[in-house]
């Protein structure tokens, strides 16, 4: 698989917890707090959305065919002290197979949003190509069922990178077999 980044999802406030959902079902998300700080999966009017906070760290996005991949460094810089050498080799790490929770897509796009920001954020996005906006992002992708995995700590090689722990959080966010 080819992965291709999308960038930073910028956060809002010092943290970063995200939402992933159908982008219809998305336009609804009524923030965090106004959800009542929800945990895992949440059901909106239009269906099941997937809440996750990567350790509230700050995840680089990375996108392919049907599939959606956040690498994020302990040290909450984005990719800011990653170099792309690195990204592109932990990119192809497989990663968790355990499925965390998962969700519809029936637009034919996936909205990724910082959780603290209400749906309206990507009321005006495009869903026929990647967009990395202010706190979201859009990923068009095939319908049907979508499978967020566990995140799992990757070992970095050593190099000239001064991460946090050594390790980079990833996770998955895949079209269902």
């Amino acid at each position: 698989m080819t992965w291709t980044k999308l960038g930073d999802i910028t956060r809002r406030y010092n943290k970063v917890t995200l939402v992933a959902g159908d982008l219809e079902v998305m336009r609804a998300w009524p923030g965090f707090e106004a959800a009542g700080f929800p945990d895992d999966e949440y059901e909106l009017p239009g269906g099941e959305v997937m809440i996750f906070d990567l350790d509230l760290l700050q995840p680089i996005v990375f996108h392919a065919d049907n599939a959606i991949r956040f690498l994020a460094s302990f040290d909450d810089s984005g990719s800011k002290n990653v170099d792309d050498a690195t990204l592109n080799a932990m990119i192809e790490l497989p990663g968790s197979d355990e499925v965390w929770g998962a969700f519809e897509v029936e637009s034919g796009a996936i909205a990724l949003l910082c959780a603290d920001w209400a749906g309206s954020e990507v009321a005006l996005a495009p869903a026929d190509r990647p967009t990395l906006g202010k706190g979201f992002a859009i990923i068009p992708c095939a319908n049907g069922r979508y499978e967020v995995s566990q995140a799992a700590a990757l070992d970095v090689p050593k190099g000239g990178l001064t991460l946090v722990r050594g390790k980079l959080l990833q996770l998955t966010i895949r079209r269902a077999a």
